[in-house]
């Protein structure tokens, strides 16, 4: 039959199947600590504008990856995903240091659930855009992607400066990696996250 474009992203070696989805976890993991750094270097603000932004292009490289079959695209684009993932677990602290102190917690649960919402919707508008063009199954979907990402970037362009300035104060309680590392709960929360992610 007339199989779609992106069909032929099946790799040859079934055992490759997954390789994208790690990579999505290895961009993550790989740019946990980078994220942290440019953040206290150029702003949470400016990084998630340029996080997002940069992300909507690689969900473009995934939608050409697909429209074209191209299985190391593919891949690249969702290390690159997954990198910005990383960015996108700062949203959190920079809601809770955005505002005053006892606004932190309602802060932190309005991303959470804006976290809840898109877990969603996100898979209904992939569903419904996965047609989007007829040759190619899912190129729609990462279309899609891109705008939803690019929409980010300009909601935080939006957001009031003193997400901007939140920089100098994350920059003054800095601690070694290995001091973090030692503490039993973030030994716990990484356990944690190792057990759910398996």
């Amino acid at each position: 039959g007339n199989l779609p474009a992106g069909a032929f992203l099946i790799p040859a070696n079934p055992a490759l199947a997954t390789l994208p989805a790690s990579l999505v976890v290895v961009g993550l993991a790989g740019m946990v600590i980078p994220a942290n750094m440019l953040a206290q270097k150029i702003s949470r603000k400016r990084l998630f504008q340029l996080s997002a932004t940069g992300a909507g292009l690689a969900a473009l490289l995934a939608a050409w990856a697909v429209y074209s079959g191209s299985f190391v695209l593919f891949g690249v684009s969702a290390f690159l995903i997954g990198m910005n993932n990383a960015v996108g677990q700062q949203y959190r602290f920079a809601a809770a240091e955005s505002g005053p102190p006892e606004q932190a917690g309602r802060a932190v649960s309005l991303v959470l659930l804006g976290g809840i919402l898109a877990g969603y919707f996100g898979p209904e508008v992939a569903r419904r855009s996965s047609l989007l063009i007829p040759e190619s199954v899912y190129v729609g979907s990462f279309l899609s992607l891109a705008v939803l990402y690019w929409m980010g970037a300009a909601v935080v362009s939006a957001l009031k400066p003193t997400l901007a300035g939140e920089a100098a104060r994350v920059a003054t309680a800095q601690r070694s990696i290995r001091e973090i590392a030692m503490q039993p709960l973030f030994i716990t929360a990484v356990l944690s996250a190792v057990t759910a992610t398996g």
